[in-house]
C-alpha cells in the first residue's frame, strides 16, 4: 500500500513540476518578447545590410535597388524568425523551442568564446565545465568534512575544537564572498604571488597531446579559489550539523545504543546522523543545485570563466537571448532540486504516509509509544545494574 502511494505521489510531482516550468517559461518568455525583438532585429538588419552591401559592391543591384533589395531581405529574415507573427503566437513558438532545448544562438557574440553567432546551448555547456569542477567540488568536500567535523563536535560539547569552530563559523559566516575572494586575489596573487594571474581557459586537449601540462595549469589555476570557497562555507555547514546533532546524541535511544555495547562510531553515523538526516540531506540537495551555477562575483574575481561569468557577460552585451536561456535553465534546476528533495523525503522519512495529507507516527500509537520507552528505561536500568557489579566486583 504504502509503495502505490509512493509512486503515486512521484506521479504527482513530477507532473507538478514539469507544468510549474512550462508556465514559468512561457512568462519569460512574455516578459522579454519584446526585448528579444528589438535587439535580434538590430542585428539582423545589420547583417541584410552587410549582404545588400556586397550584391551593390559586385554590381548585382543598382544604387537604385539597394533600398528596396535591404528592406525585402530584412522583411524576409523578419518572417523566418517570426517576428511578424502576432504576440500570442510568437511568445507561444518561442517557448515550445525552449522546452524542446532550442534555445537559437547568440544574438550579439559572446567574445569569450572568439567566435560570433554561436550556438546558445554549446556556450553554456562549455561554461558550465569550470562551475563544476569548482564550486560542485568544493561543494562536496565541504559537505563530506563539515558533517565529520560537526557530528564530533556534537558528541564533545564546549570542547575546545566545538568552541573554535563556532568562532570560525560565525566569523566566514560575516564575511562576504566577494571581499574574502578579493582578499585572497591580494595576498596570494600579488603580494605573497604563489598562485597565477592569467585566466584559465578550460579547454581540455585530447587524449595524448599535452594532457599532462594541461592538468597541472589547471591544478595551479584552481588551487586558490578552490581553497577559498571551501574555507568559507565548511565551517558553517559544520556548525550547522553540529547543532542538529546536539539534541539527537542527548535521546534516549542513543543511551540505551550505548549501554548495549554498540561501538561509539555506529552510534554517531548509523543512530544519531540518520535521525538528523533529512534538514542534512536539505542543505546538502539545495546546496548541490546551487553549485551548478557558481558565483557572479566569485568566478570574474578570480578569472574562472564559470556560469557566473557568462552571466556577466551576457548583461555586460546586452544579450538577452543568452540571459533568457540561463534564467530558464536556472529555474529549471532549482525548481528540479526541489522535486528531488520530495522525492528523498519521502523515501528517508517513515513518518511521511505519502499520498495522503496525513502523518502518521513512527509506532503508530501513544500505547505503543509508551510500550518502548518503558523498553528504553529497562534496557538502561540492566547497563546501570551490569555497571554496578562491575565497580563493585572491582573493589
Amino acid at each position: 500500500m504504502r509503495e502505490r502511494n509512493f509512486w503515486r505521489f512521484v506521479t504527482v510531482r513530477v507532473l507538478s513540476f514539469l507544468f510549474t516550468y512550462g508556465v514559468l517559461v512561457y512568462a519569460f518568455c512574455a516578459l522579454l518578447d519584446a526585448q528579444l525583438v528589438t535587439q535580434v532585429g538590430q542585428t539582423l538588419y545589420w547583417d541584410t545590410s552587410q549582404i545588400a552591401q556586397q550584391m551593390l559592391g559586385s554590381g548585382d543591384i543598382s544604387q537604385e535597388d539597394y533600398k528596396d533589395a535591404l528592406q525585402e531581405m530584412y522583411r524576409q529574415a523578419r518572417h523566418e524568425r517570426g517576428f511578424d507573427l502576432p504576440l500570442v503566437v510568437r511568445i507561444h513558438a518561442r517557448a515550445m523551442r525552449i522546452l524542446r532545448f532550442d534555445f537559437g544562438r547568440t544574438a550579439t557574440g559572446v567574445a569569450i568564446l572568439y567566435r560570433q553567432d554561436a550556438p546558445v546551448l554549446s556556450v553554456i555547456g562549455e561554461f558550465a565545465a569550470p562551475t563544476v569542477v569548482l564550486f560542485t567540488g568544493a561543494f562536496v568536500i565541504q559537505m563530506l568534512l563539515g558533517v565529520l567535523v560537526g557530528v564530533r563536535n556534537a558528541n564533545h560539547p564546549g570542547s575546545f575544537p566545538d568552541r573554535a569552530t563556532t568562532f570560525l563559523a560565525t566569523a566566514t559566516m560575516s564575511v562576504p564572498p566577494a571581499a574574502a575572494a578579493m582578499f585572497a586575489v591580494l595576498l596570494f596573487v600579488f603580494a605573497v604571488p604563489i598562485a597565477p594571474s592569467t585566466p584559465f581557459l578550460f579547454h581540455p586537449p585530447s587524449v595524448g597531446h599535452g594532457i599532462g601540462p594541461w592538468i597541472l595549469s589547471l591544478l595551479s589555476h584552481l588551487a586558490l579559489p578552490f581553497l577559498t570557497v571551501v574555507a568559507l562555507t565548511v565551517w558553517g555547514t559544520a556548525h550547522i550539523v553540529r547543532n542538529l546533532n546536539l539534541g539527537v546524541l542527548q535521546d534516549d535511544f542513543i543511551s540505551a545504543a550505548r549501554a548495549r555495547g554498540i561501538p561509539e562510531s555506529r552510534v554517531l553515523y548509523r543512530h544519531g546522523l540518520r535521525t538528523s538526516a533529512p534538514p542534512i540531506v536539505t542543505l546538502a540537495v539545495t546546496g548541490l543545485f546551487a553549485s551548478l551555477w557558481g558565483s557572479f562575483l566569485v568566478e570574474p574575481i578570480f578569472q574562472w570563466q564559470g556560469i557566473g561569468s557568462l552571466f556577466l557577460v551576457a548583461i555586460r552585451s546586452n544579450d538577452i537571448t543568452m540571459l533568457l536561456a540561463l534564467l530558464v535553465l536556472v529555474t529549471g534546476a532549482t525548481q528540479l532540486g526541489h522535486v528531488v528533495l520530495d522525492l528523498i523525503y519521502g523515501r528517508l522519512d517513515p513518518r511521511i504516509k505519502v499520498g495522503q495529507s496525513q502523518l502518521r507516527p513512527v509506532l503508530g500509537s501513544r500505547r505503543l509509544q509508551r510500550a518502548a520507552q518503558d523498553e528504553v528505561r529497562r534496557v538502561r536500568d540492566r547497563a546501570r545494574l551490569r555497571l554496578a557489579r562491575k565497580t563493585e566486583e572491582r573493589s
